[in-house]
């Protein structure tokens, strides 16, 4: 790989590799604009931005990372529910910020349900992969 070009299904799309490392897409689309040079540390496929070797290589230095990791999964608590029933509402501690947590349907959850292994996704967004309750609050 000296030419510094990736399998299509191996190389990291820039919003995953702006989430591995807690930048916003923006924040990672802006330094790939300023510091960065197409084709050899990035390419577009289709529509999606692709880093190459090189460039995946600067993203870590800049952002002071010996390695990408996925970032943590978290445990919240349901504050309330919404009117969107593909996302609760929820808390790592009672009375702490709020954040969206996308689900596959609300309709089961109740206020006080524990999330368990949540994953980041953005700023303020969650994703919870597990089952959902079988009944009105009961797991």
């Amino acid at each position: 790989m000296a030419t510094g070009i990736l399998d299509s299904e191996t190389a990291p799309l820039e919003r995953d590799v702006a989430q591995l490392i807690g930048w916003s897409r923006g924040t990672a689309k802006n330094f790939r604009n300023e510091k960065m040079v197409g084709g050899i540390d990035w390419r577009v496929e289709g529509r999606r931005v692709v880093y190459l070797e090189p460039g995946l290589k600067k993203i870590k230095k800049a952002a002071r990372t010996k390695e990408i990791k996925p970032p943590a999964p978290v445990d919240l608590i349901v504050s309330r529910l919404v009117i969107n029933r593909h996302i609760v509402m929820a808390c790592k501690k009672k009375g702490d910020l709020e954040v969206r947590v996308k689900v596959r349907d609300a309709a089961n959850f109740k206020p006080g349900m524990i999330l368990a292994d949540c994953v980041p996704e953005g700023v303020h967004l969650y994703s919870f992969t597990g089952r959902t309750p079988r009944k009105k609050g009961r797991w």
